[in-house]
């Protein structure tokens, strides 16, 4: 007989796909949350003993909506989202379109541009890739420290940490300034998705891209990105394609995944489809 002592043990035994570094089952403590997903049709699981409840199936865009959404005006949330999204890719593929231009296409930059990013890296004695990775590593290490310490030193440990190392490492000539930027603005993107869990399977990418690219260029960056979008594509959540709506495409779905209608509008058209 097993016993199950945390939802965290039943959510990785439900999954069809445990290998998968994307999370097909959402946990939440929040109640508005497990209600909103009740009434879209979704499944619940109570553990008994953790506040945590299981919510399935999911989408990749359940990671990236926050339910404060449906608490602004959806002209906020539009604005809101679209900054998310493209945040969110910047989590992961900055890092590695940094690398890709400044080491294998510097014709792609404007030339003052070039000349800026070459005088800083001069004294550096590492290659840009091992400067990106050793600040990436350095970075989520001050970020995992700061999650596993009190909340009254957690943020704090974070933000000096992060401005003491990056200012030595910079005078010390092992790591150049516009490496701390890319970093900087990578780890503030990161911040703009709102479960934690939906930001590990980026980070995870963030490195793959980071290697594959730092070995073939925008080439590899291609691959990487077509590797990405093929394995989401294949993947499901209890028989739902986890890039539904956008992958199998429904123009109906798709309306929330973006935008957020107003409720007056909702309302509109699901009487228009009970006539139907």
């Amino acid at each position: 007989m097993k016993a199950f002592s945390d939802s965290a043990y039943l959510e990785e035994c439900l999954e069809h796909n445990s290998f998968s570094i994307f999370s097909q089952i959402q946990n939440t403590e929040r109640p508005d949350i497990v209600a909103a997903s009740l009434l879209e049709g979704k499944v619940a699981i109570i553990t008994n003993g953790t506040p945590f409840v299981l919510i399935l199936p999911i989408t990749l865009w359940s990671g990236l909506q926050s339910a404060d959404d449906y608490f602004e005006r959806f002209i906020f949330v539009l604005l809101t989202r679209m900054i998310r999204y493209i945040l969110t890719f910047t989590s992961f593929a900055l890092p590695a379109v940094y690398v890709a231009l400044s080491t294998f296409h510097p014709e792609m930059v404007p030339n003052s541009l070039m000349i800026e990013i070459a005088t800083a890296r001069e004294s550096s004695p590492f290659p840009t890739v091992i400067e990106v990775f050793l600040m990436m590593f350095i970075f989520d290490g001050l970020q995992e420290a700061g999650v596993h310490l009190p909340n009254q030193l957690g943020p704090v440990v974070s933000i000096i940490g992060a401005l003491v190392i990056g200012q030595a490492a910079v005078e010390a000539g092992i790591i150049s300034t516009p490496i701390i930027i890319v970093i900087s603005l990578t780890g503030v993107a990161a911040y703009t998705i709102p479960r934690y869990s939906a930001t590990l399977p980026f980070r995870f990418t963030r490195y793959l891209l980071l290697f594959i690219t730092g070995w073939l260029g925008f080439v590899g960056f291609a691959f990487g990105i077509i590797f990405l979008l093929i394995h989401l594509v294949s993947l499901e959540s209890f028989g739902t394609p986890f890039l539904s709506p956008l992958a199998p495409f429904d123009a109906k779905r798709f309306k929330d995944v973006i935008i957020r209608y107003p409720y007056r509008f909702k309302n509109l058209q699901n009487k228009k489809g009970r006539q139907t």
